[in-house]
């Protein structure tokens, strides 16, 4: 630190690449505006547009995950296509034989999830705690939106946000083979693996983490697993300071702090790059005021429809929006939060 301070620290110079990467991230989060203000909406008592479940929450929240797929399946039960039958921890998932409508009719995601579903036979056993399989389904669900809606409603702006990588993976290397300590053998692997592992754990926390704890806190349920994934989180962060610290003390209190600003930067500004178009703005209005439709005139009949161990037949129509917009009720969030493990598309 004294070095750093001092000016002594050889490395000291390298601190201007995180520096020059904020600017930069700053810069372009200027120039391209700001996200078009939230107009004045009232209550709507319908989804805006016909828009299905999956995609009211894609739209809200840019991405798919665990509740995407429960909207999915009380839709799908909804329209007469399947009976979900809870079987504690389990879901029974039973293709209904006469449905009162042609598959034709489903939103693009829901024939997906139709299909896949029983590609294998009429029913099909879902269990919570098979992450990764039931992770298929938030896959299948979030390409057909995708297809549907990026680029319309909002925007990424990935195209700066791959320029900034490049940019500091060619930095990596400039500041690796540069670096003056004690002992650089390893550098630049170190410095890969760190600006990967960061990277990557910071993205799971900021859309899977927070939201595991917000829907145990809901459902009162699904504690253990947001718990287990803290946990996982803070055995990765501990490697993380470790290797921090081991390359402080072996190169430069500099090179450590260069490191943690390039991660810091993508991490903070690359999310906030996300913006919404003026047709975006109007959806997300519309979903607001159905929202609150649901909020203050259905919230009694959500909380009414059934207890989390009763069986899914025929749900009220509205359920599945309920689910997707995180509007509290019983058996939606019993049903979400048991797909809490599924994987999170953004």
């Amino acid at each position: 630190m004294d070095a750093l301070l001092t000016g002594h620290d050889p490395n000291g110079w390298m601190l201007l690449f995180p520096l020059a990467l904020f600017v930069y991230y700053a810069t372009v989060w200027l120039a391209v505006g700001q996200d078009p203000k939230p107009g004045t909406f009232v209550p709507q008592y319908g989804p805006p547009d016909a828009t299905s479940p999956a995609a009211v929450r894609y739209l809200v929240t840019t991405g798919s995950d665990g509740r995407s797929f429960a909207a999915v399946l009380a839709q799908l039960s909804h329209r007469g296509f399947v009976c979900v039958e809870p079987q504690a921890p389990k879901y029974l998932v039973r293709r209904e034989k006469n449905p009162p409508s042609d598959p034709s009719s489903l939103a693009p995601e829901e024939k997906q999830v139709l299909r896949i579903l029983f590609s294998d036979g009429p029913e099909v056993l879902l269990d919570p705690t098979k992450g990764p399989l039931l992770s298929v389904y938030v896959a299948a669900i979030q390409k057909e939106l995708v297809k549907q809606m990026e680029g319309k409603y909002f925007t990424r702006n990935a195209g700066w946000i791959i320029l900034a990588l490049f940019a500091t993976f060619l930095c990596l290397f400039v500041i690796a083979f540069a670096a003056r300590g004690k002992d650089t053998s390893g550098l630049l692997f170190l410095s890969w693996w760190f600006l990967f592992v960061t990277m990557t754990v910071g993205f799971i926390a900021r859309v899977s983490l927070f939201a595991a704890w917000r829907g145990a806190s809901r459902a009162k349920t699904g504690y253990g697993m947001a718990l287990a994934g803290t946990l996982a989180l803070s055995m990765f962060l501990s490697v993380c300071g470790w290797i921090v610290y081991h390359i402080s003390t072996k190169v430069s209190l500099a090179y450590s702090l260069t490191l943690a600003g390039l991660v810091a930067a993508h991490l903070i500004f690359a999310p906030a790059l996300r913006r919404v178009s003026l047709q975006g703005r109007k959806m997300l209005d519309s979903i607001e005021g159905f929202r609150a439709f649901l909020e203050r005139v259905e919230q009694d009949k959500l909380n009414r429809i059934r207890l989390p161990e009763d069986e899914l037949r025929a749900a009220d129509e509205y359920l599945p929006y309920a689910i997707a917009l995180e509007i509290k009720e019983a058996w939606g969030d019993h049903l979400a939060q048991a797909f809490l493990a599924t994987t999170v598309m953004r």
